[in-house]
């Protein structure tokens, strides 16, 4: 029969390790919210995102106009397509940074 605390020694070594490698993460977070926040490159991204979303509603509210089927429309819808997942991988990327970058992951969620 094993002692009680024959594996506490290992058991503390492998806790301090993952606390370094949480600690890590978390430093990195901080360093790239503060970039992001202080920075011309933040800046930058964030009037794209802004003029990416405002074209992206103006290309939604044009496919509105066009019509399946129509051989003029053919070629343009899927212009408009390619131009939609372009758009939704682009958001899906910045929601992903958003949520890395967010110190409350579940009020970023559900807010």
């Amino acid at each position: 029969m094993s002692k009680p605390y024959q594996y506490s020694a290992a058991l503390e070594l492998i806790k301090e390790q993952q606390d370094e490698s949480a600690d890590k993460i978390e430093r990195f977070r901080v360093a790239c919210k503060k970039y992001m926040n202080g920075s011309t490159f933040g800046l930058v991204y964030e009037n794209v995102n802004l003029i990416i979303s405002t074209i992206s509603s103006f290309q939604r509210i044009y496919m509105t106009y066009l019509v399946k089927g129509h051989q003029e429309d053919e070629m343009e819808i899927r212009v408009a397509a390619l131009m939609g997942l372009i758009f939704i991988s682009f958001f899906a990327v910045d929601w992903l940074l958003n949520l890395f970058l967010a110190d409350s992951k579940s009020n970023y969620m559900f807010r």
